[in-house]
């Protein structure tokens, strides 16, 4: 029988990541950098995962940067059409 060796550790999302950094520039007066360290210190502390989490406020995946790309190509194109008609 196989056994673990440790509790399983509990996530959080990113969203709830980026409140709790922006909860402490907000409440403590603090600068970006001393919010996000101190953020990852209570996660931390309760056992949190954050190997998923994005260590930055305002970052924007590659992924939604390539999708407005995309749309604002898609709406250029749109307005040439009707531009054309």
């Amino acid at each position: 029988m196989a056994s673990t060796t440790g509790a399983a550790k509990r996530h959080i999302t990113q969203e709830t990541f980026n409140e709790c950094v922006r909860e402490n520039m907000e409440e403590f007066d603090m600068i970006e950098e001393d919010a996000i360290a101190d953020a990852v210190t209570q996660f931390e502390s309760q056992g949190v995962d954050l190997s998923t989490i994005v260590k930055a406020l305002d970052v924007v995946h590659p992924v939604l940067a390539a999708l407005k790309v995309i749309e604002a190509d898609e709406s250029d194109d749109e307005t040439c059409l009707h531009v054309q008609l």
